[in-house]
């Protein structure tokens, strides 16, 4: 139990020197702005905030030397100086943990997540299907100005029970949440003849497997356009 709890007394002087530390650069620079008025009045505010504030910083880093010895006993000075560094230095390391863990965290949901997109080396990739049977034609009319480049066909693994847990077959979302299909996407070029075009897209060009893969939509793309 001891060893316990001189764990945690470390733990909190380190982060109390941590919050001493990054308060060293913040007090500088609060000091300076007060001091760009450019009246006498704020040369004394910036004067004492550089003053008092160094002078808790300071206390602050004392109070984190005093720590008691691996015996227990104080290591120098009275208890009751002791015990008024540790509240000091227990105070100041646990707002600054709090602190760091209240920005940690949005932080944290910020780390790129992997996309929908399956690899072709995961075992969820669809195989292709030997004898496909159902075919769309599309054919349009368009002048030859518009930069038409091609038409994208998204296949997806089975979308039902979103809220079912699939580490093969389904995956959180880059945006958050989970039980996302994946995805897997066709680039169709079409055929054009002055200002007509035709394409074809196989609807069921993939097997559907333990995944249940099929077609879910087909989307223009237009030269230029990254995002389609």
């Amino acid at each position: 139990m001891r060893f316990f709890w001189l764990i945690i007394d470390r733990v909190l002087r380190i982060a109390a020197v941590g919050v001493a530390v990054i308060a060293v650069p913040i007090l500088l620079i609060l000091g300076a702005m007060a001091g760009d008025s450019g009246r006498a009045i704020g040369y004394v505010v910036g004067f004492v905030t550089v003053l008092v504030g160094g002078g808790l910083i300071l206390l602050v880093l004392r109070a984190a030397w005093d720590f008691r010895k691996a015996d227990g006993s104080p290591g120098r000075g009275s208890i009751w100086r002791w015990r008024f560094n540790a509240a000091l230095v227990y105070l100041v390391g646990s707002a600054g943990l709090l602190i760091a863990g209240r920005f940690s965290v949005p932080l944290m949901s910020l780390i790129p997540r992997r996309s929908l997109e399956v690899a072709a080396y995961e075992r969820g990739y669809p195989h292709l299907n030997s004898h496909p049977i159902w075919v769309i034609h599309v054919a349009g009319t368009l002048p030859e100005t518009v930069p038409l480049a091609s038409f994208k066909a998204d296949y997806i693994t089975d979308p039902s029970e979103p809220d079912k847990k699939d580490p093969t077959c389904k995956r959180d979302s880059p945006t958050g949440g989970g039980g996302y299909p994946l995805r897997h996407t066709e680039l169709v070029e079409p055929v054009r003849a002055g200002g007509r075009y035709t394409l074809s897209i196989i609807v069921d060009k993939f097997e559907p497997g333990f995944c249940k893969w099929r077609l879910q939509a087909v989307m223009v793309r237009m030269r230029g356009n990254k995002r389609c």
